[in-house]
């Protein structure tokens, strides 16, 4: 059987690697994906995922939709609207900004 002191050094041990374990999940979990982001009319339009991935800066967006913003103008002479899929904090979500509007994210 292993002595007291011993058995109080593997505890120790075992705690911190919990802990850093826990720790490194919340950090990844903080972490903002974008999965996926269409810009165009009612969902046809241009998929804009790696753009709008390339605009995340510290875990956030804040971008104004427009078609320079967005790489062009997939469905000229009409309103669009940007759509984005993420994941923050371990949950998929959704939003959806009108050209014109600021993409604020998460």
């Amino acid at each position: 059987m292993a002595k007291p002191r011993m058995l109080s050094a593997l505890l120790a041990l075992e705690l911190l690697l919990t802990f850093g374990m826990i720790a490194d999940a919340q950090v990844q979990s903080r972490v903002l994906h974008i999965n996926r982001a269409v810009y165009g009319r009612e969902g046809k339009g241009d998929d804009v995922t790696n753009r709008v991935r390339a605009m995340v800066r510290n875990n956030s967006v804040d971008v104004k939709v427009n078609n320079d913003n967005m790489g062009g103008d997939p469905n000229e002479h009409v309103k669009k609207t940007l759509k984005v899929d993420y994941t923050y904090m371990g949950r998929r979500l959704s939003k959806v900004v009108n050209e014109g509007d600021q993409l604020r994210l998460p």
